[in-house]
């Protein structure tokens, strides 16, 4: 059976069977599949950001950790900002 292979995770590759590249007239190169006797087709798609969050306990970590970092210095950024208007009579 043949397909077009993938990688979703490192390391790890897939067939998707009776799948193939293609590129359509807008320019955009998708994995397409086919059901055997059918003329149908349709895109595959890989996973959700959010699926690949929820389901995995090591990326949840990950991007909590990285959102956690990026809100808390967004926060004192904007506080500080806040304050030096206060501070200067634009408040």
């Amino acid at each position: 059976m043949a397909g077009a292979q993938i990688t979703v995770r490192r390391g790890h590759r897939e067939t998707i069977g009776h799948s193939f590249v293609a590129q359509l007239k807008s320019g955009h190169v998708g994995i397409f599949i086919r059901e055997p006797g059918s003329k149908k087709i349709q895109e595959q798609y890989g996973p959700t950001t959010v699926g690949m969050v929820a389901h995995n306990p090591k990326v949840r970590d990950q991007v909590t950790n990285r959102i956690m970092d990026v809100f808390s210095s967004s926060v004192t950024r904007r506080v500080r900002l806040l304050a030096d208007e206060l501070k200067a009579g634009g408040g």
